[in-house]
């Protein structure tokens, strides 16, 4: 489970923010990108000469991965950023959306996943909120996008409780600003990417508590299908109202495992999560949406499932729970990978030479023949012990992914 995500992308402080930002977008003040410029032709080593790639951008290098079609050069995914990371890179206090597609832009990132926003929050003791779900958060600075910190508690531990619940509305006025704000600026270029934060499984138990909700499924399973199919129709509500706006790719995020595995058995699994995820997921798939699914941990024991269900990506393949290159010669041919640079311990404590080796490698071992995206193995979190450094370590891990993830790899 991350405690580390929250449920929002951003929170505006007025709509005077949100109108200045719009008006940025609007007149094109927007920078163009620092690592690699849109326009100059990429130059790829064959066979001892130089040769020119016609360059693609962020969006089309998208759908050739995720059609396992080689694009111009290995693109770029980061789902869930910190604000504090975001400050670094900008040198400037963070100030919203805009900020965040400058991070995106300054960096060339070609997937720009966007949170709904809107959400509301009310404080419930001294540093705890409790969100729309009635769920409990410790309020905690330099938390991903500046907002929670580490989950507590669900508080619907009785089937009275949740029926007695006013669920929030996927519809709820300002879910879509942020999103939309991001479409309008950079749509045209970049893949933005509509997110599901803790889509179905995660936000069900995180309601009710885990450890509760797992009993439920073996001693109450009526109830626990009922919260699952409740945030199931909230989960496909809005990722239609995100396809409803303009989006072309969704990204679901939920958490069905840790290192060791999955954290129910297979069999309750395919009982309790396998039918809503393949419904949800085939329905954003008639809209022709390219999706794709992150999950932290194992996933093995329930990954033929997973891929029934008809996903155009997996991410993070996380490191010391998966191994990618397996997975590449496993199932590199059934769905594009997405991650392969480890957050836990390479960018907060590696050196420079650690991180640039480590991104050839992952390069050169499975972005051969396309269907893979690069990416940290989870976020790009601020919880590291010198954010310094580990901050020149990402601009490291992008800086060499543009320079050595330039088609064909050799």
């Amino acid at each position: 489970m991350n405690p580390l995500r929250p449920l929002l992308s951003f929170v505006w402080k007025s709509k005077a923010g949100l109108q200045t930002c719009l008006e940025k977008i609007q007149t094109r003040s927007l920078p163009r990108p620092l690592c690699i410029s849109d326009t100059r032709p990429l130059l790829a080593m064959v066979g001892g000469g130089v040769i020119t790639i016609p360059r693609m951008t962020p969006k089309e290098r998208a759908y050739a991965t995720l059609e396992h079609r080689e694009p111009d050069r290995v693109p770029l995914l980061e789902a869930w950023t910190s604000t504090i990371v975001i400050e670094k890179v900008l040198h400037r206090p963070f100030g919203g959306v805009c900020d965040f597609i400058y991070f995106y832009r300054t960096l060339e990132i070609d997937f720009v996943p966007v949170s709904s926003s809107g959400w509301q929050y009310r404080p419930v003791e001294q540093n705890v909120v409790m969100d729309e779900w009635g769920r409990k958060w410790q309020q905690k600075e330099g938390s991903l996008f500046g907002e929670l910190g580490f989950y507590i508690d669900g508080t619907l531990k009785t089937p009275e409780k949740f029926d007695e619940f006013q669920f929030p509305s996927p519809l709820a006025p300002g879910r879509l600003d942020t999103f939309e704000a991001a479409l309008k600026a950079v749509g045209d270029e970049y893949a933005v990417v509509g997110t599901l934060e803790e889509a179905i499984f995660e936000h069900a138990a995180l309601q009710v508590g885990l450890r509760d909700f797992l009993s439920y499924m073996y001693k109450e399973p009526s109830f626990a299908h009922k919260v699952l199919k409740k945030h199931y129709e909230f989960s496909l509500e809005l990722a239609k109202s995100f396809l409803d706006a303009g989006a072309e790719f969704i990204l679901i995020g939920d958490d069905l495992a840790d290192n060791h595995g999955p954290f129910m058995s297979p069999r309750l699994y395919k009982d309790f999560i396998h039918p809503y995820y393949k419904s949800l997921v085939q329905s954003l798939k008639k809209r022709g949406a390219k999706v794709i699914f992150h999950s932290d941990g194992n996933l093995i024991p329930i990954i033929t499932d997973i891929l029934d269900w008809g996903i155009d990506g997996l991410h993070p393949i996380q490191p010391g729970a998966m191994d990618i290159l397996q997975f590449k010669r496993d199932y590199g041919d059934k769905i594009a990978i997405v991650g392969g640079v480890d957050v836990a311990r390479l960018l907060p404590f590696g050196s420079e030479e650690d991180v640039v080796q480590a991104v050839v490698d992952v390069i050169k071992a499975v972005s051969p023949g396309g269907g893979y995206v690069l990416g940290s193995s989870n976020s790009l979190h601020s919880y590291v012990p010198d954010i310094d450094k580990y901050v020149r370590n990402v601009r490291t891990y992008i800086e060499t992914a543009h320079k050595f993830g330039v088609y064909p790899i050799q």
